[in-house]
């Protein structure tokens, strides 16, 4: 679209079109829109063939998220369906389930995030069975998937932290293991409520993440990003060239472009774990100070206990004397 409005071939509504022709052609929700939607029994049977029907073509995958995305007012009923499906699968199949699920989520977050939502939490059941059954080469794609949804912000950090463990025992339970930390941060973590999960889980992600050094990584070796900086005050001297400059620029654009959308990500993820840890240490400050004034408390209470004690002590003792008198 940028190339063709420097040309001039793109009219007022940002449809594609040719000087010499007036056609513009309808995009593919306009076509979708145009289509007749299935209702009730006839969503569940149209989806279920378009899921047997799907291959690993890039194309079919794309159609197919499209058609989900039309019908997202039947987001439930579509992951119910998925997920489903995804589990009768043969083996061989089941990456394209998850192929499709990274197509919906990368593409429908702002037009369908219902269906995203419903999706997501259908993975969490399916990512388990389908990850006992696949072959290492498969776990490494899905492994593949989860960085690209991590390294775009398409989950949040703990969505990823469980997703990789799912990956790394082999599709068994995660086990929501802390990281090691100072006494008093453990300290801090006994707070209940829901602050003291959130803060385990920013805490667990964030100490595994790299992020900042895989952006750093691929800014100083990503080699179309280090020829537009050489073009950048320079003309292109071979016109012919022009293209692939144009192409390296656009590249060069989408690398630094998510680099900048990972990293904004895990700054917020790092100012969320900043407010989580201060109200942490200002409940434990209340807290603490709760303790000390029971401990004092029960200073005082015990001070009274031995005084009791030594009373009880002398009477005894008096009581030992009468009876030896009595008995001489």
């Amino acid at each position: 679209r940028h190339h063709r409005a420097k040309l001039g071939l793109l009219g007022r509504e940002g449809i594609a079109t040719c000087p010499a022709s007036s056609m513009a052609w309808p995009d593919d929700e306009q076509v979708l829109a145009n289509a007749t939607a299935p209702q009730g029994e006839d969503f569940v049977d149209s989806f279920t063939s378009k899921l047997q029907a799907l291959n690993e073509t890039q194309q079919s995958i794309n159609t197919l998220s499209l058609w989900l995305r039309y019908h997202g007012k039947r987001s439930e009923q579509a992951a119910e369906i998925w997920a489903a499906e995804a589990l009768k699968a043969p083996v061989a199949r089941h990456l394209l389930f998850i192929y499709l699920l990274n197509d919906v989520l990368q593409t429908s977050r702002k037009k369908a995030p219902q269906l995203c939502q419903q999706l997501g939490m259908k993975m969490e059941q399916v990512l388990p069975r389908i990850v006992e059954t696949a072959t290492p080469q498969v776990r490494d794609k899905i492994g593949r998937v989860v960085n690209v949804w991590d390294e775009r912000g398409v989950l949040l950090k703990p969505d990823v932290v469980r997703l990789r463990n799912i990956l790394a025992l082999g599709g068994g339970k995660p086990a929501m293991s802390t990281p090691a930390m100072p006494a008093a941060a453990a300290a801090a973590l006994r707070s209940t409520g829901s602050e003291a999960a959130s803060l385990s889980s920013c805490l667990e992600s964030l100490q595994s993440s790299d992020v900042l050094d895989r952006t750093i990584t691929s800014t100083q070796t990503d080699g179309n990003l280090a020829q537009v900086l050489l073009l950048k005050d320079g003309p292109v001297d071979d016109p012919s060239q022009l293209s692939i400059a144009l192409g390296r620029a656009d590249a060069a654009f989408e690398q630094v472009q998510g680099n900048n959308d990972a990293l904004r990500a895990e700054l917020e993820d790092r100012k969320r774990l900043i407010v989580l840890l201060c109200t942490a240490v200002e409940q434990q400050e209340v807290v603490c100070a709760e303790i000390a004034a029971a401990i004092k408390q029960g200073e005082g209470t015990l001070s009274r206990v031995v005084d009791t004690r030594s009373r009880l002590d002398n009477m005894q003792n008096e009581l030992d004397a009468i009876a030896g008198m009595a008995a001489d």
